[in-house]
């Protein structure tokens, strides 16, 4: 049989063997100049120079109160309380009491939206109307619940 694993030794190439003494050469030169340039501190540390401070970019900086992310979060969230107000005024077991809590948050989110909306978006802007028509909507119903449409 062969052998499928036998390497002749003639084929492996031999490192040569180095001088004793033999060290020059280009990175031992930058190495051996890095190293007498390095200033070192009282324990005997080295000093590393520092970066100095990062800034921030000016995005970072704006207010988070008038941005659209925030406007739209808000909007998502009196939705949601919309959605609540229609679920327990569909409730037969739920009495206007219970529900009036959930109208004035509705209400004061509404007045939010409104402000906020005034003063963070542009007259032109679509989401500025959408925020308004949504305020619209509680408004409505606040006055509706008010005047007693559902007694």
């Amino acid at each position: 049989m062969i052998k499928i694993n036998f390497i002749p030794e003639a084929s492996m190439p031999q490192p040569s063997p180095k001088p004793a003494g033999s060290t020059s050469g280009v990175f031992q030169s930058t190495l051996n100049q890095a190293i007498q340039n390095q200033t070192t501190s009282d324990d005997g540390g080295c000093i590393i120079p520092s970066l100095g401070e990062i800034s921030s970019p000016a995005y970072l900086n704006e207010p988070v109160f008038g941005s659209e992310t925030a406007l739209l979060s808000k909007t998502d969230n009196l939705l949601e309380l919309l959605d609540q107000y229609s679920a327990k005024i569909n409730d037969p077991h739920q009495t206007l009491k219970d529900i009036e809590p959930l109208l004035n948050a509705i209400r004061n989110q509404s007045d939010e939206l409104v402000k906020e909306s005034d003063s963070g978006l542009n007259d032109d802007s679509r989401l500025r109307e959408i925020v308004r028509r949504c305020a619209l909507t509680a408004t409505i119903e606040c006055y509706k619940f008010n005047r007693g449409d559902y007694i």
